[in-house]
């Protein structure tokens, strides 16, 4: 597959920032592994979700692919959501195995469905059938 310069460039942008985000992701993490147990989970939760969030967000803007949006806020809110399960006591492992099992499933029906609509308006041939 060829893409055009236009395409390239924003490849390439979206590549640098993927980089610098997930370094910055590292370097929180690393963070929050050194000061474990001195922060409230909460505040992990948060940290975590603004960094989906933000990816996804600028992965949508530079890909122009929409629904990145949506995934973003599902991703980014998942682990917020997980950790008010977790303080509450209904959900044990911060919550997290049910809202990202949630925020995943939603991906994942919406993949087989955009992937069946594509199926659906172009077929593939059949040997032997006329064009």
């Amino acid at each position: 597959m060829k893409f055009g310069p236009v395409r390239k460039t924003k490849l390439a942008k979206f590549t640098v920032v993927m980089i610098i985000i997930n370094v910055f992701a590292l370097i929180l993490g690393v963070i929050a592994a050194v000061s474990i147990g001195r922060a409230p989970g909460q505040i992990y939760s948060i940290f975590i979700g603004i960094i989906l969030l933000v990816g996804f967000s600028i992965a949508a803007y530079l890909l122009e692919i929409n629904r990145l949006y949506f995934y973003g806020l599902l991703v980014g809110l998942s682990p917020l959501v997980g950790e008010w399960l977790w303080t509450q006591g209904y959900a044990a492992h911060h919550g997290f195995p049910i809202t990202f099992g949630i925020s995943s499933s939603i991906m994942i029906l919406t993949g087989l469905i955009i992937f069946i609509r594509f199926l659906h308006d172009n077929p593939v041939p059949v040997e032997g059938a006329l064009s």
